[in-house]
């Protein structure tokens, strides 16, 4: 049975959703219009139409908006790692800010709080997932497509740093050299101060000439640590189970230095997006803790922000749920002399949050949880008598929910700053300082 082609509708573009969605309104009901933006008259094929709501995709522009440009890459509206590089910068710059102002609506907060965006531009993304495609006549490499499970082959990326995309040519070759190619789903890289840490994903494990192929690549390219890791089976649709990895091959040198304090990486370890991202917060950390005596560092990864703290406050505690990466930071204590100054400890503050009590003790904290917040650990933030806490948040619908919490609880939101960690998308990195009224 064949199904009746979906319309096409002529629309003008009035504004900018939160989701980078451009806005329209046909019979009454807004439509949202991807890689378009306010001022926009274009045609559109409607893909889902609701009670409430339209969804169509952007067919052809009739008359392009003043606030459009070039998009910088070549596979922009394809990929769909960007949705807003067809705006001009002025244009970007107030939409972030409205995010911004969207973040805080409601928590009767004055917006004259929120401090100007922090920018970071192209080439600036210090980590990528590439995925990899092996067929007979071919080896793509890149990223997925927009709302799609199709890999769009890689010439270039606008975001990533110039170090992620010089090595991806040369891999693609070494990949036609192996017996076994298609054993290789992704490779995921991180550029580090002394060169480039790679995971590849596999489906199974590879062959032992298979191994020394990658193993002699990775000694004559800017590799300076190569693992694998078998993805086995998954525990549900979104979560994959996986082995732990295996080196083939590490120089030594995967470190990270964080106030001059060198951490041997732990691999798959969180990093901050960008360089740039990660010494924007650090400063504002640092700033804003300054006088503080006892800091408590919770989701401390490997001391992004507790080795900074501690050329200026007497004793740091930092919390961590990896253990690999509170290992990490404890070697590197142990190594410079700083296990007296920095307690590191493991622990899941999700499901074993410090407690009020335990929290009092501290006159200061930086808490950076993950994507989906840490509202148990900020009900007992709540509840402590801690003076100052710095909140780094990369989710806009958790960072609103715990902010309210910590509001509710007597805390005064004095400085909100954004940081354009995410370059063209619609996510962005917030540091928020709170006050114990």
């Amino acid at each position: 049975m064949k199904h009746a082609p979906k319309p096409l509708i002529e629309l003008s573009i009035t504004s900018l959703g939160g989701m980078a969605d451009g806005i329209g309104q046909h019979q009454g009901k807004p439509v949202f219009v991807p890689f378009t933006c306010a001022g926009d008259v274009v045609k559109a094929q409607v893909k889902r139409d609701t009670r409430d709501e339209i969804h169509a995709e952007l067919v052809s522009i009739i008359a392009p908006s003043a606030d459009r440009q070039s998009p910088p890459c070549q596979h922009f509206g394809v990929c769909g790692g960007c949705s807003l590089q067809h705006i001009n910068e002025p244009t970007y710059r107030i939409f972030k800010q409205q995010l911004i102002e969207s973040f805080i609506a409601g928590m009767g907060v004055d917006r004259a709080i929120i401090a100007p965006m922090v920018e970071i531009k192209q080439h600036s993304r210090r980590r990528a997932d590439f995925k990899v495609e092996v067929h007979h006549d071919a080896i793509r490499i890149g990223f997925m497509a927009r709302g799609s499970h199709t890999l769009v082959n890689l010439n270039e990326c606008a975001i990533s740093d110039l170090a992620l995309l010089n090595i991806v040519p040369a891999f693609k070759d070494c990949l036609g050299t192996l017996k076994k190619p298609g054993r290789v789903k992704s490779m995921s890289v991180t550029a580090l101060e002394h060169g480039l840490d790679v995971t590849l994903k596999l489906v199974s494990a590879l062959g032992t000439v298979d191994k020394d192929t990658l193993i002699a690549f990775a000694k004559n390219s800017a590799i300076i640590r190569l693992n694998t890791q078998i993805k086995t089976r998954h525990e549900s649709r979104r979560v994959a189970i996986v082995e732990d990895p295996i080196c083939l091959y590490d120089e030594g040198t995967a470190t990270i230095a964080f106030a001059g304090i060198d951490v041997a990486l732990p691999s798959g370890a969180f990093l901050q997006a960008t360089h740039a991202g990660q010494m924007a917060i650090t400063n504002l950390v640092t700033q804003h803790l300054k006088g503080c005596n006892t800091v408590a560092d919770l989701y401390s990864g490997c001391g992004t922000y507790s080795f900074p703290l501690i050329q200026q406050t007497p004793r740091v505690s930092a919390y961590e749920g990896a253990a690999e990466m509170a290992a990490a930071m404890n070697d590197a204590c142990v190594k410079y002399g700083l296990d007296e100054k920095i307690e590191t400890t493991v622990r899941d503050l999700f499901d074993y949050p410090l407690t009020a009590e335990e929290l009092s003790y501290f006159d200061g904290l930086v808490i950076n949880p993950p994507r989906n917040g840490a509202l148990p650990q900020i009900k007992a933030i709540g509840q402590s008598t801690v003076r100052t806490v710095v909140m780094v948040s990369c989710d806009a619908s958790t960072f609103k929910r715990d902010a309210k919490h910590l509001i509710e609880c007597g805390y005064a939101l004095t400085l909100a700053v954004p940081i354009d960690q995410f370059y063209w998308s619609r996510h962005i990195e917030l540091v928020a300082i709170f006050k114990r009224k």
